[in-house]
């Protein structure tokens, strides 16, 4: 997406590398990841019409932020990721979000 494509697909770049990283167990490639895309959201979503690719990157922060035992940064980033899932209105998207939160049940070791 660096030849090619909008801010967005960046964004959603990041999200693809988060998730990735996150399933291949890399927790600090993965939060840098969310990080750069919520960065982007930051400086480029200032009508804030991103509310799903956001969620979605500070769930991916949250997961990172748990498995580097940063407890209470998860916490904080997990409640923004819910707060904004509340406010879909869109039951594909609300499904999407609860597979996403088993996965990461599924990739957290006890």
């Amino acid at each position: 997406w660096q030849s090619a494509g909008t801010w967005v697909h960046h964004e959603r770049a990041h999200y693809g590398v988060a998730v990735a990283a996150g399933a291949a167990g890399d927790a600090s490639a993965q939060l840098d990841a969310a990080l750069q895309g919520l960065a982007l959201l930051s400086l480029r979503d200032t009508a804030g019409e991103q509310g799903v690719d956001r969620a979605f990157l500070e769930l991916e922060q949250a997961h990172a932020l748990q498995r580097l035992a940063r407890h209470g940064d998860a916490a904080s980033a997990r409640a923004r990721a819910d707060a904004l899932a509340a406010s879909f209105g869109d039951a594909s998207l609300t499904t999407w979000y609860r597979e996403r939160l088993d996965r990461h049940r599924q990739l957290t070791p006890p």
